[in-house]
């Protein structure tokens, strides 16, 4: 099984210890990957992305891409009750995924 855990695809600090999510080949993925459906997040789902990746895409390790894909920063604060969030297609999705490399950039925050 392939990692997706973005820690592959994003930019750190020099330390290693701090991602960029906003500086990745994926800043734009929802111009890139096909809407696969949308939904609403219930109580049980809000400030859980990971869950939300794993029943919708099927890993949680791709819970950064729900946030990427609606705009979001924090799989915790930004995921409410409520909410309507849109799913990517997850073939699109991971064909996506696949074409790209591991980023070795480093940035300074």
């Amino acid at each position: 099984m392939a990692d997706y855990s973005f820690v592959n695809y994003m930019n750190t600090t020099p330390d290693g210890q701090h991602f960029d999510i906003y500086n990745t080949p994926f800043r734009n993925l929802r111009y890139i990957v096909p809407t696969s459906k949308s939904i609403v997040v219930d109580a049980s789902l809000a400030g859980n992305a990971p869950t939300i990746a794993h029943i919708y895409l099927g890993s949680t390790s791709l819970w950064w891409v729900i946030l990427h894909y609606n705009g979001l920063a924090d799989g915790r604060t930004d995921i409410k009750a409520g909410d309507t969030l849109w799913i990517p297609d997850k073939r699109s999705l991971i064909a996506v995924l696949e074409t790209q490399s591991k980023i070795s950039t480093q940035i300074t925050l």
